[in-house]
């Protein structure tokens, strides 16, 4: 814990005003012939929400920079200095970085028509790059289950040793930092949360932005 606080540097204030929406998938175009001619709306296996964008505007944002170290587990670091700063809901953009290691999942389920009740797409099996591994992009939305526990839900795009390009939803259980570390700029919205629920078109369980000491 004393490491994750050390590893916390102030960055300027953010005074505008944030807007944050809902991190929900919105409904798919897929190819369905061979030749890619023709494309069809897929649908969920819920009945449609429309709009599928919601917002809550907050006047309470502070920002701060975090330096990850060698050799740990970059969710397991994460959720140190959050806990630490007191940081509940927000988003984590990151500047650069080097991985030992990376752990990832892809889609692999994505049928022309979902069967009732069952979502239109699951992550597959642990994917490891080859390390070395060079983060190109990736952003970060933390928050809370519906229990109340800390979540966090990050989607990247990296090098693997051998050049290839690789991205997907990272594995909170094995991205290990190396010597060159990660960098990454903290958002944290003091006055709202973003809570996981369950989302009736997708069947997903998605973050959904919520006041403050309104009632759940």
């Amino acid at each position: 814990m004393d490491n994750a606080v050390l590893s916390v540097r102030p960055k300027a204030p953010v005074f505008a005003p944030a807007v944050v929406p809902v991190l929900t998938p919105a409904p798919v175009l897929r190819h369905v012939a061979a030749d890619h001619a023709a494309a069809d709306h897929f649908q969920h296996p819920g009945d449609t929400l429309f709009p599928r964008l919601m917002t809550v505007t907050s006047d309470v944002c502070r920002e701060f920079m975090v330096d990850v170290p060698a050799g740990v587990n970059l969710f397991t670091h994460l959720q140190e200095v959050l806990a630490a700063a007191g940081a509940e809901s927000g988003i984590i953009a990151f500047t650069g970085g080097v991985f030992d290691t990376i752990d990832y999942h892809t889609v692999t389920y994505f049928p022309p028509e979902p069967a009732a009740g069952k979502a239109a797409k699951v992550y597959g099996s642990s994917i490891r790059a080859a390390g070395p591994i060079t983060l190109l992009a990736a952003t970060l939305s933390f928050g809370l289950t519906a229990d109340g526990a800390p979540l966090l839900h990050c989607h990247a795009a990296f090098v693997d040793s051998d050049g290839n390009t690789h991205g997907g939803h990272l594995s909170n259980q094995n991205c290990i930092v190396a010597a060159e570390g990660v960098q990454a700029c903290v958002s944290v919205f003091g006055d709202i949360r973003f809570r996981a629920r369950h989302d009736s078109e997708t069947t997903f369980s998605v973050f959904h932005p919520e006041v403050v000491g309104a009632a759940a």
